[in-house]
């Protein structure tokens, strides 16, 4: 039941009801979690536990994948960035990161400082994410071979 509300109060952030959310943060309650035990504990003294914030990052990702992508991508190249979602390549880009980045906004007292972090991480892993379909010259070819590994995936 707990599980439930936590799933609708995460999909009711994006405005959106989808299946593939809810799959997406029951993948990540269900397998990944273990990774991020690293992070128990606040980010920056005094704030909220990393642990916390890390549901509405991924929430954040999937928003800007699917219910606010960047508008510059039309079409095929729309679908090639929407199609390059992958919640694991995401968790493994969070895991080298965070390390990097812990108390790099230490000066930045007045701010949030730990949900600012965490969102600029994932925005970094969507300006990647961006360029890579932005930049792709055979987009038709790209967008098989991303549908073929996610098959054998």
């Amino acid at each position: 039941m707990l599980r439930e509300e936590l799933l609708d109060t995460l999909e009711s952030m994006l405005k959106s009801h989808s299946s593939d959310f809810r799959d997406t943060i029951s993948y990540v309650l269900d397998n990944k979690l273990d990774l991020f035990k690293e992070f128990d504990g606040p980010f920056y003294e005094g704030e909220d536990n990393m642990l916390d914030l890390i549901l509405p990052a991924i929430t954040r990702l999937y928003g800007k994948y699917f219910i606010t992508p960047p508008t510059i991508l039309k079409s095929d190249r729309l679908d090639l960035y929407q199609l390059s979602f992958d919640i694991d390549h995401f968790i493994d880009y969070f895991v080298d990161i965070i390390p990097k980045v812990k108390n790099s906004l230490s000066c930045m007292e007045y701010l949030d400082r730990g949900a600012e972090t965490l969102s600029l991480v994932v925005d970094n892993y969507i300006a990647g994410q961006f360029k890579y379909a932005y930049d792709c010259k055979d987009i038709i070819e790209e967008i098989r071979e991303v549908k073929l590994k996610k098959l054998i995936k």
